[in-house]
């Protein structure tokens, strides 16, 4: 009987992803006497990184192999009883071990056109209803699941979904990512990881680790050809995360009854498939954009004590990216602008001049009188929210406008109150980051066409900040 949800074969790649992560054996083939023909070699993992340990071969050797430290090995070869795996760059860091971050089966070519699917094995399951649109679908490992989603861009169809595998000693869990379009090996692990970032961002866990990637020449990915084994960048978890239709989330140790309305309204939702979509393809196609949302995600672990200043340097360059055009300017007319520059530069001159022996260091006004007629920096971040008629508020235009503050080494005060303790300079600090993230929330999500709510971090810490806000939980897009 056919599935009315889509099917996916999961189980002979997972199968051998827990064969890999119990530990495999072999016999080496190298050009190097050090490595050639040694015997019961173990390949495993430690800390994400692939491990090839011959500690138990060097011991019965007659020969003391050689070993010099950060040696490096090149298109050495691991003959298992059931693959051939090559390693096209292998280092050592001791006598008996070394260490490779990507390994493949016989056949493999990175150009060659190939379906594929992206399997990262996961530490602890993982949820995303709250922030992604979902579909059900069934696999040959389980019957029936709606912890999955899908993005379309360019008539390729992508498909991100959790399947899990039950061994003997617990149920493991495993993200996987696959499409249904031919294509190149670093295509598809282009894409990968635009979607990977704008997962992260969008749910606060850009998930790392490890990854296997199979590849199939029948578009249903049923039986794979080959492999690869690869180690990525460690899990990034973030504190918070920009949108949830859940409000029990974030609201949980709020009044009850407010909360309760708020599920009652029903105005919360998650990123719809053409929202995703629109997310996945703009980190694709713009490098600028992805490396914001991956900034996003990496301030998003530090002490919010300390991350103002790389929110704002994100907001700069998501500026540049909204506010393509060149600013306008206060006077557009170059002959008025020269002839208010130079009325206000002879001001100065006559006052230097009757100031004579005051030796005043006037430079610094000079200077900002040649500039007068540019926009500033503040200028230019408020007007990229106009740009998408973003609303500001008027806690918002203080925030923007701590920019220059932070940047010169200072801490920002909204309270003016003076002698400020160490703690008041935190909370400040404290309430600069959550305001900026969430600003910057509103732009990101504005900009890919998503026109519900942000969580308003703001309102929901403002007894931690000690900055109590006539503002709600969430704010519309």
């Amino acid at each position: 009987m056919k599935s009315k949800y889509p099917f996916f074969y999961n189980k002979e790649s997972i199968e051998l992803i827990t064969e890999f992560e119990k530990g495999v054996s072999g016999k080496i083939k190298s050009r190097s006497s050090y490595l050639n023909n040694l015997e019961n070699v173990d390949l495993k993992f430690e800390n994400n990184e692939i491990i090839l340990d011959y500690k138990k071969i060097n011991k019965k050797t007659k020969k003391r192999i050689k070993w010099d430290d950060n040696r490096v090995f090149h298109n050495i070869s691991l003959i298992t009883p059931n693959y051939n795996l090559f390693i096209e760059k292998f280092y050592s860091w001791g006598w008996f071990t070394g260490f490779t971050s990507f390994i493949y089966s016989k056949g493999f070519k990175k150009d060659s056109k190939n379906y594929f699917k992206f399997i990262i094995p996961l530490k602890k399951e993982v949820t995303f209803r709250f922030q992604l649109e979902e579909f059900s679908f069934e696999s040959d490992l389980k019957k029936w699941s709606r912890v999955a989603s899908s993005i379309v861009s360019e008539n390729e169809k992508f498909f991100l979904l959790q399947d899990n595998i039950q061994t003997k000693i617990k149920k493991k869990h495993y993200l996987i990512i696959e499409s249904n379009k031919k294509q190149s090996y670093l295509e598809f692990i282009d894409k990968v990881f635009a979607l990977r970032v704008a997962f992260g961002y969008i749910t606060g866990n850009f998930i790392g680790g490890k990854a296997f990637v199979f590849y199939y020449n029948n578009k249903e990915r049923k039986k794979f050809n080959g492999f690869i084994c690869m180690s990525l960048r460690k899990d990034m978890k973030g504190f918070y995360q920009p949108i949830n239709s859940n409000p029990y989330a974030w609201l949980y140790s709020k009044e009850r009854k407010k909360v309760e309305a708020i599920r009652k309204e029903k105005n919360l939702r998650t990123l719809t498939k053409e929202e995703f979509s629109k997310l996945y393809s703009v980190c694709l196609k713009n490098d600028k954009f992805l490396s914001i949302l991956l900034l996003m995600i990496e301030t998003g672990r530090n002490s919010l004590l300390i991350s103002p200043i790389t929110y704002f340097t994100a907001l700069e360059q998501l500026s540049n990216i909204i506010f393509i055009e060149k600013p306008t300017i206060p006077i557009s007319d170059t002959k008025d602008a020269d002839k208010l520059k130079n009325e206000l530069l002879n001001i100065v001159d006559k006052f230097e001049k009757d100031n004579l022996e005051k030796d005043y260091d006037l430079s610094p006004i000079r200077k900002r009188i040649q500039n007068i007629n540019q926009k500033t920096n503040n200028d230019k971040l408020i007007s990229c929210f106009k740009k998408l008629d973003v609303e500001l508020l008027k806690e918002d235009l203080k925030v923007i406008k701590s920019r220059n503050i932070l940047m010169h080494g200072n801490f920002p005060s909204y309270r003016k109150k003076k002698n400020r303790s160490i703690k008041d300079k935190d909370l400040d600090l404290y309430y600069t980051s959550i305001r900026i993230y969430t600003l910057i929330n509103i732009l990101i999500l504005k900009y890919i066409g998503y026109d519900n709510y942000v969580i308003n971090f703001s309102k929901i810490y403002e007894k931690d900040t000690e900055y109590i806000l006539k503002e709600d939980f969430y704010r519309r897009v």
